[in-house]
């Protein structure tokens, strides 16, 4: 009977730490067991070696550092720092002691198993045969592709030349492991077999990030076409309906909100004109949401499906039902007032974003009155729920009332299961979050300093910059945008990054560590677990595939 121990059928890098069975793994070209029976893999495209541990299934990487590059960065340090280059085959000594055919590095590298420490054994990285009776170190070897041990601790070494090459074509024997003879014995010419392995098209597992819409370029074309192939003006807002059919997309600067249907991949244009306007000059409401002139930015949906509208320049909060938009709070001037009044008669300076809990109410962050205002759903009144009533800027307040707080343009919201507030408030490089029970405000993520560190450190004790989204998970975790990275804070307050990191760009189609994206803005998960990213200025929306644990709420 064949059964599977490790990997899913998809191509990929992840599931460290976790069921070997879950994990995704691309191109696993060599195997071999250690003296327990635990299970190491070389996997060829990401340039790892990974083991499963026979005890638990767990699986882990013991060297490589899953760059889909490689490279050589050298030895004597910890073997999962180091790069690999096409790690062909992988043995262990009668010690337990690791031996890797490091291919494309011309090199056999060696991990000591008391240390995890890397060294080269064979071979100077040069590609050649050469160096029969010297030092092993001091031989050249070209394109080790396969490795053996006999009984004697002898090492035979099959040459295969650099990968796709098949310009070596020797086997030769190497030192004895035993008593550390540093010989090299004559070589000669076997029959090899096959050194190609069967190439694959990667379908983007789980850990990966992906371009879901749009190509790069600054229009908003396409409509009625593959969304992969369309083009949106700067993305800001992503939602998703409940059933996670739709995914809606708000364009800064192409003044329109469009919907992917998501069985489909099909774009279409769901409310604006695509003329830019302000205040009572965002005509069109209470007729067709595809003639009225909006200028969106954050999304939000009602659990009867209604979409949710933050009209920043419009000064109002939108609602589209049935395809009619009709304004829910604001008049079109930019100003801050009507506190417990009707929210139609309120006042906004900037609507930026939007939630609304699972009572129904809309939160909305007004980024130019620095403050997250309430609309309550039963009587559709108004009210400060944290920031300054007047528009007051600034950042003191923590662990007091949080409309007793100031804020510095808040950016972005977020509500979580049990509803507390997020809030991304940019200017201060916070994160900050309002206990639904308490009204109580803290601090979260970000020491006030507008930078990239802390990772795997205490979320408090790192520094974030200009934060524009937030979005809480099922396991008590939340996602961050952060100026040039994706982070996320675990259950337990530490801070990682997903992708991304301290410079802004574009790489795509990779393992989600190895990505870059550009000042990405809100962000939104779907039934499946995927991460769905507003990649603001690279004119995109990214997808991690995947990573998102689901809270038993609707998708957002």
């Amino acid at each position: 009977m064949i059964t599977t121990i490790a990997g899913t059928g998809t191509a990929g890098y992840n599931g460290d730490g976790g069921a070997a069975t879950a994990a995704n793994i691309a191109n696993p070209c060599g195997v071999n067991l250690d003296s327990s029976a635990n299970v190491y893999i070389s996997n060829l495209v990401y340039n790892v070696i990974r083991k499963v541990t026979v005890s638990t299934g767990i699986i882990s990487t013991v060297a490589g550092t899953g760059s889909t590059s490689g490279g050589y960065n050298g030895d004597n340090m910890q073997a999962t720092a180091a790069t690999l280059n096409y790690p062909f085959d992988v043995v262990l000594d009668s010690y337990g002691n690791l031996y890797i055919a490091d291919r494309n590095n011309h090199r056999i590298r060696k991990v000591t198993v008391s240390t995890g420490v890397i060294t080269t054994v064979v071979g100077t990285g040069t590609a050649s045969s050469t160096g029969d009776g010297s030092a092993v170190t001091s031989a050249s070897i070209k394109g080790p592709c396969y490795s053996r041990f006999d009984s004697s601790g002898n090492y035979y070494i099959t040459e295969c030349g650099a990968y796709g090459s098949n310009d070596g074509s020797l086997i030769r024997k190497g030192v004895t492991v035993s008593t550390d003879i540093p010989t090299i014995s004559p070589s000669f010419k076997p029959s090899l077999p096959p050194t190609q392995p069967p190439s694959f098209s990667p379908s983007y597992g789980s850990g990966y990030i992906t371009t879901s819409v749009g190509t790069g370029t600054i229009s908003s074309t396409g409509d009625g076409g593959a969304a992969s192939s369309a083009t949106v003006n700067y993305p800001h807002g992503v939602a998703f309906d409940s059933g996670s059919n739709i995914l809606y997309i708000s364009e800064l600067f192409g003044y329109y909100v469009r919907k992917v249907d998501m069985s489909t991949g099909i774009i279409t244009k769901y409310a604006g004109t695509g003329t830019s306007c302000s205040g009572v000059a965002c005509t069109g409401l209470n007729g067709a949401a595809t003639s009225a002139k909006i200028n969106p930015t954050g999304l939000c949906l009602q659990s009867n499906g209604d979409l949710i509208i933050s009209g920043y320049n419009a000064y109002r909060v939108l609602k589209v039902s049935s395809n009619i938009i009709t304004s829910i709070a604001g008049t079109g001037t930019a100003t801050v007032s009507g506190d417990n009044g009707p929210a139609t008669s309120a006042t906004m300076k900037e609507p930026f974003s939007c939630q609304v809990d699972s009572s129904g109410n809309v939160y909305v962050a007004d980024r130019g009155g620095n403050n997250i205002r309430k609309i309550t759903s039963s009587t559709g009144i108004i009210t400060t729920y944290a920031g300054s009533a007047t528009g007051s800027s600034g950042s003191t307040g923590d662990s007091g009332a949080a409309t007793s707080a100031l804020l510095n343009t808040p950016y972005s919201i977020a509500i979580d299961a049990s509803n507390n507030l997020f809030i991304a408030d940019y200017s201060n490089n916070k994160i900050r979050k309002v206990a639904a029970s308490t009204g109580i405000i803290s601090t979260v993520v970000g020491t006030g300093t507008a930078s990239y560190s802390g990772d795997s450190g205490p979320a408090t004790s790192a520094a974030i910059q200009r934060p524009k989204g937030v979005l809480p998970d099922g396991a008590g975790g939340y996602y961050i945008s952060d100026s040039c990275a994706i982070r996320y804070v675990s259950s337990t307050g530490v801070i990682t990054t997903i992708t991304g990191g301290s410079s802004c760009g574009i790489t795509d189609n990779v393992i989600a560590a190895s990505g870059r994206v550009n000042l990405p803005s809100e962000l939104a998960y779907d039934s499946s677990g995927n991460l769905y990213v507003a990649d603001f200025s690279n004119c995109r929306v990214r997808k991690v595939v995947g990573i998102v644990t689901i809270p038993t709420a609707t998708p957002r």
